[in-house]
């Protein structure tokens, strides 16, 4: 994508997909996402787990500050209607160069070893969450 597009993929209490639901399409840089609405949606959807997922146009998978304080909000926001967070997920593409001097993806959880692989930064795996 070439804006910001956050995503839930929204669980029932065994971990099953109940339905992946775009809650926010921005801009280059940004995205705006509400508490208030994620939790409707959680209710309307009577999940019980919920994954978090955004994209960075730039290929950067680092989260920002902004980044982290979205994600303690809505935690908290979902934790008051006992729906747990399992992770939020930022997809980039992270581009460096190989020993052999090919252009490979590099990031600090995922490296697809394609060119049109995604790169993806787990704030659960890396101890954000």
């Amino acid at each position: 994508e070439r804006v910001e597009v956050f995503v839930a993929l929204w669980l029932d209490s065994k971990c099953r997909l109940i339905e992946m639901q775009t809650l926010a399409r921005g801009t280059l840089t940004q995205t705006s996402v509400y508490p208030r609405e994620v939790v409707r949606a959680a209710i309307d959807r009577n999940a019980a787990n919920v994954i978090f997922a955004h994209n960075h146009p730039s290929g950067s998978i680092e989260p920002s500050h902004s980044d982290h304080r979205l994600t303690q909000s809505l935690k908290a926001a979902l934790a008051l209607i006992e729906v747990e967070v399992l992770d939020h997920c930022i997809v980039g593409q992270r581009w460096g160069t190989s020993d052999d001097g090919v252009a490979e993806p590099k990031n600090a959880y995922i490296s697809a070893r394609t060119t049109a692989a995604p790169s993806i930064y787990s704030m659960a795996q890396m101890g954000v969450l």
